[in-house]
């Protein structure tokens, strides 16, 4: 396991990402900010899914069901190890590491931003064709079902992610996975990688622990940590 790393190196701000930061490390002109897109882009893709499974393949709603749930479980591996992985993958080039930056590192030195909150469309269907054309190879005519509950994940995970820095709902779970998620941002990035859920941080061992939320304090000063971690 890696040293932890102070949230220190990489907050810079609460506000927006500068437009001379921007130039300097952002791949591209423009990220999506509105988080009702990816629903009006990909809801209908799921229910062409359950068409196309049910109505077409002949999928039993059984099988198309199991495949649809199976895919719950797949997407948390998935989200644990991207996020660690390649999200927090310190690049060698400099191509490299302004892809990162973009992907993720951007997001943390400047986690308010809306405009890195959300996975772009140009990453989204990208993926969503090339992980169907994977399903439908591995599983063949129960790739629909597969692919509709990859997508509904993907959903979830990112108006999920993007709940946790704008909202504040009056829900148990949803404190709970919010609080989850600030600690990664401002106590250690190298801990609680999961946002949909913390079960893979448990298993692995990368879930930051109570002794730790009161020990290990961040380097930097008390102003960049949100009021509900420092009252823990």
């Amino acid at each position: 396991m890696s040293d932890a790393i102070p949230s220190s190196r990489l907050f810079v701000s609460h506000d927006d990402m500068p437009a001379d930061v921007w130039e300097q490390n952002v791949l591209g002109k423009t990220r999506l900010a509105n988080h009702l897109v990816p629903f009006y882009v990909f809801v209908p893709v799921v229910i062409g899914l359950a068409a196309w499974g049910l109505l077409l393949d002949h999928v039993s709603p059984l099988r198309f069901g199991l495949a649809l749930l199976a895919a719950i479980p797949l997407w948390t591996i998935n989200e644990y190890v991207t996020h660690r992985f390649v999200f927090h993958y310190e690049g060698k080039s400099e191509l490299t590491r302004k892809l990162v930056y973009t992907m993720h590192t951007g997001h943390h030195e400047y986690p308010n931003d809306k405009r890195f909150m959300l996975i772009g469309l140009n990453v989204s269907i990208p993926n969503t064709i090339i992980t169907g054309v994977l399903f439908w190879l591995i599983v063949g005519d129960l790739w629909t079902g597969l692919l509709a509950g990859w997508l509904c994940c993907y959903l979830f995970y990112d108006w999920l992610h993007f709940a946790t820095h704008v909202y504040n709902f009056d829900n148990r779970i949803f404190r709970l996975l919010k609080k989850h998620h600030m600690q990664h941002h401002f106590k250690y990035n190298d801990k609680n990688f999961g946002v949909v859920s913390s079960l893979w941080d448990w298993i692995v061992g990368t879930k930051l622990r109570k002794q730790q939320v009161e020990s290990e304090l961040p380097t930097g000063s008390s102003d960049m940590i949100p009021d509900e971690l420092q009252r823990q």
